[in-house]
């Protein structure tokens, strides 16, 4: 199990991140983190193209966040 271990060391290490940066900005660090998975959870990621909460649930969850997938390379290049 080293590669699963390497898998939630990481995830650990990326959301420590995010609340030291919001301690350093002297923000509320809960309400952060709250912001933090919900940024996560609708992100793709590169190797399954889908969002954790598409794998996990087998739906898109109702977000706040633009939808880009509609927009073309050459908008997003420019």
């Amino acid at each position: 199990m080293p590669r699963a271990d390497a898998i939630a060391e990481r995830e650990v290490r990326t959301i420590m991140k995010a609340v030291r940066s919001a301690a350093a900005e002297k923000k509320n660090w809960k309400s952060q983190l709250n912001t933090f998975h919900e940024s996560y959870r609708n992100t793709p990621h590169s190797t399954t193209n889908k969002t954790p909460a598409e794998c996990i649930f087998g739906r898109k969850l109702r977000t706040r966040l633009p939808d880009m997938s509609g927009i073309s390379e050459s908008l997003v290049s420019a």
